[in-house]
């Protein structure tokens, strides 16, 4: 995962604190929660020859560098939609936990 997509689901859900291993196994599970999220908006936003070439990237496997690099260069508040996201995904998690 992007170092700075990382950093922004530790700021984002607020774990900084938490010991490095346990950092990193949450923000993988939260990450591909949030990715999901965060890729079906970014999809609505594309128009249809960007869509297929972004799903002719995610079937071929492309890396998560160039997938997000292409984002990037046709969705200029990528970075917006993932604090977003992150955001939303932390308030619902403390909504249901009552924290």
């Amino acid at each position: 995962m992007d170092p700075n997509v990382q950093q922004q689901i530790i700021d984002a859900l607020g774990i900084g604190s938490l010991p490095a291993e346990e950092r990193e196994a949450a923000v993988m599970r939260v990450g591909e929660i949030i990715f999901q999220e965060v890729m079906a908006r970014i999809f609505d936003m594309l128009n249809a020859g960007q869509q297929k070439e972004l799903e002719k990237m995610l079937d071929d496997d492309k890396g998560v560098g160039e997938i997000f690099s292409y984002i990037q260069a046709h969705v200029p508040d990528f970075d917006a939609i993932i604090n977003e996201e992150a955001a939303r995904f932390r308030d619902e998690t403390l909504k249901v936990t009552g924290k």
